[in-house]
């Protein structure tokens, strides 16, 4: 495991290191441990966090809130957050065969209106569907 020392951790994260030392104080992080010259050492998750932290105040957050927000996530439990993903992931695989069965059925009615409409209204909800997802899976990127 990568550990850094509060400068490292400032430079790699763009903040101080009396940010990170204000932080520490906070309890928004925590060091993982001390090396034998007695210097504070964190995580790589450190350092996520921190450019979490950093995010959330950009998008005016206040610290307490945060703080708040960091303790609900450490909450979670990973498995549930695993297993919802598994459903989801199974459940899109069900759609993309429903639409690919679909697909040949919808050239041979062209001519009919609210199909039209529907698959219209389908599409930009898929779209829309996409962008979601593009998010959701960009944010937990950025988190991980």
């Amino acid at each position: 495991m990568q550990l850094y020392k509060i400068g490292e951790l400032a430079a790699k994260a763009n903040v101080s290191t009396r940010t990170i030392d204000y932080y520490t104080n906070l309890g928004l992080i925590k060091p993982e441990e001390r090396s034998s010259g007695n210097y504070r050492l964190y995580s790589e998750s450190c350092l996520t966090t921190l450019k979490l932290i950093e995010r959330m105040k950009n998008e005016k957050y206040s610290l307490q809130e945060i703080k708040s927000k960091l303790s609900q996530m450490q909450k979670v439990p990973k498995h549930d957050v695993l297993n919802k993903m598994m459903i989801i992931q199974e459940q899109m695989k069900k759609v993309e065969e429903d639409l690919r069965e679909l697909e040949p059925m919808l050239r041979h009615v062209r001519d009919h209106k609210e199909l039209r409409q529907a698959v219209q209204d389908m599409a930009v909800k898929g779209v829309s569907m996409a962008q979601v997802t593009l998010a959701i899976l960009h944010e937990t990127m950025y988190l991980l």
